[in-house]
């Protein structure tokens, strides 16, 4: 190897650290490296300098830009992190099961080579994409797969991907206080070991967390120090994401333009990018903050691009959020025919995602459309299952609501 050669081969390994830390002086250095390197001498170092390149594109929410230097990385050579990277940039372009299949493709290549990490990281983007799309018990099982596969290598930022997306998969499924402690253990262990970019995520869904469960001091306090610490970063993702998750700690206080107008910073940051996920996350959430301040014909406007969106990616829970909603909006119009269709639909997805905690706000939106046309008996029955589900969640300030409506129905 020649001088230039190896001071090229240099400069990519200095460019992967760099892009392990998620620090853009990265992308110069691999640039460099690419027109140093000798493509028919050096084809391994091309494609790591390719990969992480396309690593860095995907930090940027450049997702084609990140598939297409990964597709080049893979014509060269086969690295083992070229699966779960495409994978990556798949499922932000809210393309769950393309990802799935590079996920599965990382599973696969780990397991031929006997590759733990591989598989593991396989098994993350799994239970990420489960999540997103609200199935979870199988965003849990695949988890848990990732989790056990990190203790077992001794790999503890791996196991704290897996512990993360534990607690995103109970989270949805109800399971609140679960939830917090497997959140609260793997962001102990990531500020330990010093995994910045999953600290900040253990923060934003511990804020969703406790949002839920009617705790405003833990929710506000988690969700400030994520947002201090993606300000300035070079990944738009988690600043889109922190945004989106302020917005819901503020929809679930009622501070209703508060969350009207974060969940539109998250959709602003991301809006000349191809991410999806964040509007995929926020749509519904923007939607009912619309609607209680009154601006219908935005929401209106805003649950037909949800719907639209939660459709085409097969994503069930969303699609029931989303519902639920038009159901509260055709109660407030006095179309209560089309309000019980929605409701109806949004009642059967949650159930059959086991979304508990969802299914139980639909049960209060129904208590209301009941109320409204004054069928008592059937807005206490609502009522009463909305109570006993949120109180099985341990979801404080929605069982507060039940309980003052129950009263009310006497």
């Amino acid at each position: 190897m020649t001088a230039k050669e190896s001071q090229a081969a240099l400069r990519v390994k200095i460019g992967l650290v760099y892009n392990t830390i998620n620090d853009e002086q990265g992308v110069a250095i691999l640039e460099q490296a690419q027109e140093e390197l000798d493509p028919v001498e050096q084809p391994l170092e091309v494609a790591q300098a390719l990969a992480a390149l396309g690593r860095f594109k995907h930090y940027r929410a450049e997702y084609s830009a990140a598939i297409s230097l990964l597709e080049k990385a893979r014509q060269l050579a086969e690295p083992l992190d070229d699966p779960q990277t495409l994978a990556g940039a798949y499922q932000h372009m809210a393309q769950y099961e393309k990802s799935m299949e590079w996920a599965q493709a990382a599973i696969t290549l780990g397991e031929r080579h006997n590759y733990l990490q591989a598989v593991a990281i396989g098994y993350e983007f799994l239970g990420e994409d489960f999540a997103a799309m609200g199935y979870w018990d199988q965003s849990w099982e695949a988890a848990q797969k990732d989790r056990q596969i990190g203790e077992k290598i001794g790999a503890t930022g791996r196991a704290c991907w897996g512990q993360w997306c534990s607690g995103y998969a109970l989270w949805g499924m109800g399971n609140l206080g679960e939830a917090v402690t497997e959140l609260e253990q793997a962001l102990d262990k990531t500020i330990t070991i010093g995994e910045d970019r999953l600290t900040t995520l253990c923060q934003c869904m511990l804020a969703n967390v406790y949002a839920d469960m009617g705790n405003a001091t833990a929710a506000n306090d988690f969700i400030t120090r994520a947002m201090e610490a993606t300000q300035g970063k070079f990944e738009l993702f988690q600043q889109g994401y922190a945004h989106h998750v302020k917005g819901y700690v503020h929809l679930q206080q009622e501070n209703w333009r508060k969350a009207a107008d974060e969940f539109t910073l998250a959709r602003e940051l991301m809006e000349h990018t191809e991410n999806r996920d964040i509007d995929h996350f926020s749509l519904a959430n923007l939607a009912e903050s619309l609607l209680e301040l009154g601006e219908i014909e935005q929401a209106i406007a805003i649950l037909g691009e949800s719907l639209e969106l939660a459709q085409e990616i097969g994503a069930p829970y969303y699609e029931a959020v989303t519902l639920r909603v038009q159901g509260r909006l055709l109660t407030k119009q006095g179309d209560f025919e089309a309000a019980a269709t929605a409701f109806e639909k949004a009642e059967r997805l949650a159930t059959e995602t086991g979304s508990r905690l969802e299914l139980g706000r639909i049960f209060y939106q129904q208590t209301l459309m009941h109320q409204q046309q004054g069928d008592q008996e059937l807005a206490h029955q609502d009522a009463s299952q909305a109570q006993t589900i949120f109180e099985e969640c341990h979801a404080a300030r929605d069982l507060g609501k039940a309980a003052v409506l129950l009263e009310e129905l006497g």
